[in-house]
C-alpha cells in the first residue's frame, strides 16, 4: 500500500503556498492523492497517465495544479520510493524556482537513498549477525 510522507518537505516553502496560492496548493495536492490511487491500482511510477505528473530525472516527479482558474502556475515536486511505497513530498514551487528547486530535490533524494540503502545495509548485518 502506497502512502505519501511529508518527512523530508520544505516544511516553511510548504506553509507558505499553502496560505498564498491555496486554490493551487490544494490541487496539487488533490493530484497527490491520485498519483498514490494509480500507485495502489498496480500503476508502476512511470506508466502513470496522468498530464499533471511528470520526471524530472533522478527520480523527482513534478506534480501541477489542474481546474484551477487565472492560476499561480505551482509545482509540487516529489520522489516515489518503490522500494518503500512511500511518495516522499520534497517542496512546492513555482515556474521562477523550478531550476533552483528541481536541483533541490536531486540532491535530497540522492542523500535520501544513501541513507536507506544505510539502513538496509545495517538491518542485514543484524539479521546475519
Amino acid at each position: 500500500m502506497w502512502i505519501e510522507s511529508y518527512d523530508f518537505a520544505d516544511a516553511n516553502r510548504m506553509k507558505h503556498y499553502a496560505k498564498r496560492h491555496r486554490r493551487e496548493y490544494v490541487s496539487c495536492l488533490a493530484n497527490l492523492a491520485d498519483v498514490i490511487a494509480a500507485l495502489n491500482d498496480g500503476l508502476s511510477v512511470t506508466a502513470i497517465p496522468f498530464g499533471f505528473f511528470r520526471s524530472e530525472h533522478e527520480d523527482v516527479y513534478r506534480i501541477g495544479q489542474t481546474n484551477v482558474k487565472h492560476p499561480h502556475e505551482t509545482r509540487l515536486y516529489v520522489y516515489a520510493c518503490v522500494m518503500q511505497t512511500t511518495v516522499y513530498v520534497l517542496t512546492v514551487g513555482d515556474k521562477s524556482t523550478q531550476q533552483v528547486d528541481i536541483n533541490a530535490c536531486h540532491a535530497k533524494v540522492r542523500e535520501l537513498k544513501k541513507a536507506l540503502a544505510a539502513n538496509a545495509a545495517a538491518e542485514k548485518e543484524i539479521n546475519n549477525g
